[in-house]
């Protein structure tokens, strides 16, 4: 399956990204085999979308959170309740991924709103490696990371606009299903793509 990681609705506040115009593309586009929305600290937009779509199966649309705390950004997937309270350190971030069984990944880990040094540390699932609004060295530095800790490597497009969806995206060996996308994503059965490059 073809699918795009990180994509944002206007729910994150800096996305230009409606959620009608998002249900449209959804219904018209060919390119994708699902989507995740990974709105900043909240889970409206998949949840308005996905009142709008039902359960229409193409594209999958997996649910997940990019939250923003005082070390930088991390997204959790598979999530189904936005946290309960503000998301302050690394203990409040796993607490919240555990009670969610969602999965996290490092987002741009050397762009200015990324972890940085601490995201040599970080329990995670997957780092993003290919990212289109990090540099090229901020990406290879993503790549590095991912080898040095033997996590697996995952793409986003972190889009805010509709020309950007898909921009990278990942394929990946599974099923068309949140939960194989997840368990698939964990163990390594994802490719990351960049189509401007094609790899």
């Amino acid at each position: 399956m073809k699918i795009d990681l990180h994509v944002h609705t206007i729910y994150s506040g800096d996305s230009s990204i409606s959620i009608g115009e998002l249900s449209k593309w959804c219904s018209i586009q060919t390119k994708l085999d699902g989507i995740a929305i990974t709105d900043h600290d909240n889970i409206d937009g998949y949840n308005r979308l996905k009142k709008i779509r039902g359960n229409e199966g193409n594209p999958l649309i997996i649910p997940g959170i990019e939250i923003s705390f005082t070390q930088g950004h991390i997204i959790i997937l598979n999530v189904i309740e936005e946290p309960k309270r503000p998301l302050l350190t690394v203990e409040n971030i796993l607490d919240y991924a555990k009670d969610q069984n969602g999965s996290i990944i490092i987002p741009h880990p050397y762009r200015f709103s990324g972890l940085r040094e601490k995201a040599e540390n970080f329990p995670a699932d997957a780092i993003e490696i290919l990212n289109p609004t990090a540099s090229n060295r901020e990406n290879q530095m993503a790549k590095l990371l991912a080898q040095s800790r033997k996590l697996p490597s995952v793409a986003g497009s972190d889009a805010h606009n509709f020309e950007h969806i898909g921009k990278t995206f990942n394929y990946i060996n599974c099923d068309h299903s949140i939960e194989s996308v997840i368990k698939a994503i964990k163990f390594g059965k994802s490719k990351p793509i960049n189509i401007l490059t094609n790899n």
